[in-house]
């Protein structure tokens, strides 16, 4: 990968200078990274680079919403022309005391999708689930975050009111809504409870419009993003948003009736799990995921709940809190992943 050289410390009065030195492999796309969140994914300004030096000029002042008040952690990434080599990247520091403390605020994204267009593939569980973890989330940030600084949207099929209905419309609204009112101080929870596939190596969540969850059969690329989300479009959504604390729950895949394409993996595919690090990676996120590899125990499940939203809600309520009293993500995302095979194999299932 192409040699970095920058300063390292930044101010917010000038732009910043990064010079790439090529060590063979050409210089391909130079990302950047404030604070564990990428916000550019390609400095250059130029594609076609044949120079064996080339000079870049960073306007960062650009992306100061990103930016704590203190100890600012800045990364830049360089790879060779055909992305297939990555630098470990250099690190520089920045102080931004111009933006003043202040407490942080919690957003949730609350998705369900149970009702799809037509009825080859309803499921019976995933409104509620998306209904009851922002419910528990609310009830549980009262205390902590204040009414005040606490902000719910759930979208799922069990309303009648049209604009928090989970079509890819409303989530993107949503979305907007939130990069304009949140600050990196800040914490945004999304989570997503329905079908999901596998579909051009990537991962797409259905939307109420999806009308089968057979990837194969959305021959035209075009149809499959008007009604799913890839986690590239996930990956710019979050982006967008300033909040460096981000958490990502998706408690879908081949969850309720047997969908003949996805019943027959017995876990996420590969590039299903290459899609979501690379959102992990790129926006410094906290991901969790649930894949129902026997989705017949989903539709008869005695717990009336996707079980890796069964397994959060119980650790919520007291059986991976830190103190009694603090919601610690990872003593909560170990739960749910030692919880839900002792929940499947009840089942006869494996997840």
């Amino acid at each position: 990968a192409p040699e970095i050289i920058a300063d390292s410390s930044y101010s917010f009065t000038k732009p910043y200078k990064i010079i790439l030195l090529d060590k063979g492999g050409g210089i391909g796309p130079v990302r950047i990274v404030i604070n564990g969140k990428e916000v550019i994914a390609d400095a250059r300004k130029s594609k076609q680079i044949v120079s064996k030096v080339i000079t870049l000029s960073v306007d960062l002042r650009l992306y100061k919403k990103y930016f704590e008040s203190e100890n600012n952690i800045i990364q830049i990434f360089s790879s060779n022309a055909d992305s297939s080599l990555s630098s470990r990247g250099i690190i520089i520091g920045s102080s931004n005391k111009s933006v003043p403390p202040a407490n942080p605020r919690l957003f949730v994204i609350s998705i369900g999708t149970s009702d799809y267009k037509g009825t080859e593939i309803d499921l019976q569980y995933s409104s509620k689930d998306a209904a009851d973890i922002a419910a528990a989330l609310k009830a549980g940030s009262k205390n902590l975050f204040s009414a005040d600084s606490t902000f719910i949207y759930t979208l799922t099929t069990d309303v009648t009111d049209t604009s928090l209905l989970p079509t890819k419309f409303n989530i993107e609204r949503t979305f907007t809504e939130i990069s304009k009112k949140a600050a990196a101080k800040d914490i945004v929870v999304l989570y997503l409870s329905g079908h999901g596939i596998n579909a051009s190596g990537d991962f797409y969540y259905l939307t109420k419009d999806a009308y089968t969850a057979n990837s194969s059969a959305y021959i035209f690329k075009e149809v499959l993003q008007a009604v799913g989300i890839s986690s590239n479009e996930f990956t710019e959504y979050l982006k967008k948003v300033a909040a460096l604390k981000q958490l990502l729950i998706i408690d879908a895949c081949a969850s309720g009736k047997i969908v003949e394409n996805l019943v027959a993996h017995r876990d996420i595919p590969y590039s299903t799990l290459k899609a979501l690090d690379r959102l992990k990676d790129r926006t410094g996120t906290h991901v969790i995921t649930g894949c129902a590899a026997d989705a017949v125990s989903y539709e008869a499940s005695r717990f009336g709940q996707g079980l890796l939203t069964y397994s959060l809600l119980e650790g919520m309520k007291g059986a991976s809190l830190r103190d009694n009293k603090f919601l610690d993500v990872a003593l909560w995302f170990q739960y749910a992943r030692e919880r839900v095979p002792q929940l499947a194999a009840g089942l006869g299932g494996i997840q």
